[in-house]
């Protein structure tokens, strides 16, 4: 659920064209914030006591990285979409098509 809503808004989110737009596409996103606490959860019920700080340790560092990488790989994209002449909703469709593989692979 949790990533499908984000494909849906960051979807939304490219195709924006007026304010009552960008308000639902915020209110559809905001259930794809639960993803990675439900992440946690599964991962950590999922193992033995004693590697439980492991496990919620290499979540927190996938999600720092993935924290550092994101706004890079977004402003790429976005860079090239202006040298290109594409809409300025490019990387929300970049962001989408990763949340749609997230999605696929869960």
């Amino acid at each position: 659920v949790c990533f499908a809503t984000a494909t849906i808004s960051n979807t939304f989110y490219g195709l924006v064209t007026s304010k009552k737009a960008l308000y639902a596409a915020v209110c559809v996103g905001a259930l794809s914030g639960m993803s990675f606490p439900t992440i946690s959860a599964i991962k950590a019920n999922n193992v033995d006591l004693s590697e439980q700080g492991r496990i919620q340790g290499a979540l927190y560092s996938i999600q720092a990285v993935s924290a550092g990488i994101g706004p890079v790989a977004m402003r790429t994209v976005d860079s090239f979409a202006k040298q290109a002449g594409l809409s300025p909703g490019t990387m929300f469709f970049f962001a989408a098509l990763l949340q749609a593989i997230a999605l696929y692979c869960a």
